[in-house]
């Protein structure tokens, strides 16, 4: 219950969850629950919503692809600004501390299930770890926005590389 509790007041926009989650050095089991309850819906959505008539490897292969480089896009996310935090923000952030402070801030992608309204809601993430972000480094908005906006490329880039070699590789099986 704690982990939905953090995620809504981060939502919020409570500036205490980032700095309660980078202080915690024991709660990366916890962020982790966090980031999955805010993917879940979108591939429970993907789940939900395929063509029953595409039913096949494909399919599946698509499923287990999206999970697969979802994750690993968070993960690359977080390790490539771990390294960059201390030239753009001027502090130096470990990717757990950074892992800790942005899963909560994406609570609001819980609600991202709900049909066209779930786009918008999704969206709120955005300020929500521009605000995290400000929170943990001290950092100006305006650095935080750049921040954000290199992750949000680095998510994509990778997504971008990871999903065709992962599909590929599913589909032969």
């Amino acid at each position: 219950m704690k982990i939905l509790a953090w995620m809504i007041r981060a939502a919020f926009l409570d500036p205490r969850i980032a700095r309660q989650a980078v202080l915690d050095k024991a709660g990366n089991g916890a962020a982790i629950g966090a980031f999955a309850l805010s993917m879940a819906p979108a591939w429970l959505y993907l789940l939900l919503a395929g063509n029953p008539y595409l039913y096949n490897s494909i399919y599946h292969a698509m499923i287990i692809s999206t999970v697969i480089v979802s994750i690993a896009g968070m993960v690359a996310t977080i390790f490539i600004l771990a390294m960059l935090s201390k030239g753009l923000l001027g502090v130096r952030l470990g990717a757990g501390q950074l892992m800790r402070a942005l899963a909560y801030a994406q609570g609001a992608a819980v609600l991202g299930f709900i049909p066209i309204l779930g786009i918008l809601i999704r969206l709120w993430t955005i300020p929500t770890s521009i605000a995290a972000i400000r929170e943990i480094s001290g950092a100006g908005t305006a650095k935080a926005i750049v921040f954000i906006v290199i992750g949000g490329a680095v998510t994509i880039v990778a997504m971008m590389l990871l999903s065709p070699i992962l599909m590929r590789t599913l589909v032969r099986f």
